[in-house]
């Protein structure tokens, strides 16, 4: 199927996005940051060595000024092809899916298409101080297609809250079901079952898991006698993980209230 045919069997548009001016700017400024405090390390070096007339340091003063260089160049080559890639593209939300228009062609996901979906969130800064924040929100098919929505794009966090929300809305009943038929689920590194959460060779049974949650970025599993801990970005699905581990407690709960309603 065409993505003419996938566009048009995904209904009407609900709201559209394009690149943001303002990102734009903000990374054309990085860039330029970036340039002119390398281009200041330089110099400083090159006035702090002024009265050393050896040749061994003015070859390292001239090799530490090419390789600041070639770093800002590559930076500079690296921020123009992503403005260049994503100039005039648009993100659209539709009834019946999310579709990217980008120069390179059109990639269309019905929600039913939509397998697994990560969330990066990621503060960027200089000696500590902070720069900006990078915004990669992937929305990935069965068979590879993958939309992204980035930081690039205007109400960038607005667009993905509403895409997670319709998605959450139609799959968690399916995994809630899958659950409950003792199918395993898989959420990027974790291993979701009857039997308790597991990561890599480790099993967490759920009578032993304390908290699940995320903190700093990082979605931690507390068991009494194991826990681990993995990046959220790397965790497909990561809100049907945390929506499903709320339902088996709010369950267990309950059961142990009844049976301590019957004792």
């Amino acid at each position: 199927m065409s993505s003419r045919d996938h566009l048009e069997r995904l209904g009407a548009v609900i709201d559209e996005t394009g690149v943001s001016r303002k990102e734009a700017f903000r990374m054309v400024a990085a860039v330029v940051f970036f340039g002119l405090f390398f281009a200041g390390i330089v110099v400083l070096s090159a006035f702090a060595m002024a009265e050393k007339e050896a040749e061994a340091t003015r070859a390292q003063t001239a090799f530490a000024a090419l390789v600041l260089s070639g770093l800002f160049g590559s930076l500079a080559f690296v921020s123009v092809r992503h403005l260049w890639r994503y100039h005039g593209s648009t993100f659209a939300m539709h009834a019946g899916g999310i579709v990217a228009h980008l120069r390179r062609g059109t990639t269309v996901l019905g929600w039913e298409d939509v397998a697994r979906w990560y969330a990066q969130v990621q503060r960027v800064g200089v000696n500590g101080v902070p720069v900006r924040t990078v915004r990669i929100y992937r929305f990935v098919a069965a068979d590879g297609r993958e939309i992204k929505l980035m930081s690039i794009y205007e109400r960038v966090d607005e667009f993905f809250a509403r895409i997670e929300s319709e998605l959450i809305r139609r799959k968690l009943p399916v995994a809630s079901a899958d659950f409950d038929a003792g199918t395993p689920l898989v959420f990027g590194p974790f291993v979701v079952s009857r039997d308790g959460i597991s990561h890599k060779t480790r099993t967490v049974a759920w009578t032993d898991v304390e908290t699940l949650g995320v903190s700093v970025g990082v979605l931690r599993v507390k068991g009494r006698r194991a826990s681990f801990a993995v990046p959220y970005l790397k965790v497909a699905n990561a809100p049907i993980l945390l929506a499903l581990y709320e339902q088996i407690r709010r369950g267990r709960a309950q059961r142990n209230r009844e049976v301590g309603a019957g004792a």
